[in-house]
């Protein structure tokens, strides 16, 4: 334990003296760029001799190991982690799927009413137009980042088993 507490020594002196170093290299005037790069390579092992103190780091595993609770703490969290990434991508399978949806029954009313571009909107394909579009505004609907009456109604033009879809998702 005291030899960590010379290390912490050494790596704040080494910092002060870098710290002083750099005043007297990038403060002093008339100074040639010779000596200068030569000064900034020297400051570049001392920089190298503060990264020592993430050495430290190593007892906080120390640390970890002798404290059941933490230990029991940390290791339920990793397993909570893996089961949020795969609840994660089961959401982003179930968005891709209604995303195809929406985008396929918005292509095809594209494709029927073709001679009429007036009957196709903005907002139809702002919302609706592409698969990652259809699957940002599902999770805009989702989370509350957009109406969803805003976003029903470009669908309510294209039929009305867009809406009844729409709102089995939500």
């Amino acid at each position: 334990c005291e030899l960590w507490n010379y290390l912490d020594l050494f790596v704040v002196v080494t910092s002060w003296v870098e710290l002083w170093a750099s005043g007297f290299v990038y403060g002093g005037e008339g100074d040639s760029s010779s000596d200068s790069v030569a000064s900034t390579s020297q400051l570049r092992v001392l920089r190298i001799l503060r990264i020592t103190r993430l050495i430290r780091l190593i007892r906080i595993t120390r640390v970890i190991r002798f404290i059941r609770a933490l230990r029991t703490l940390v290791h339920q969290i990793v397993h909570t982690v893996k089961s949020l990434v795969w609840a994660l991508l089961l959401l982003s399978i179930v968005m891709f799927l209604f995303g195809i949806i929406f985008t396929q029954g918005v292509a095809f009313y594209r494709m029927q009413v073709d001679p009429e571009p007036v009957l196709i909107t903005d907002e139809m394909l702002d919302y609706w137009g592409t698969v990652p579009r259809s699957m940002f505004t599902l999770f805009k609907a989702t989370t509350g980042g957009v109406s969803w009456q805003e976003v029903i109604f470009p669908l309510s033009e294209v039929g009305w088993w867009l809406v009844v879809t729409f709102l089995g998702y939500v």
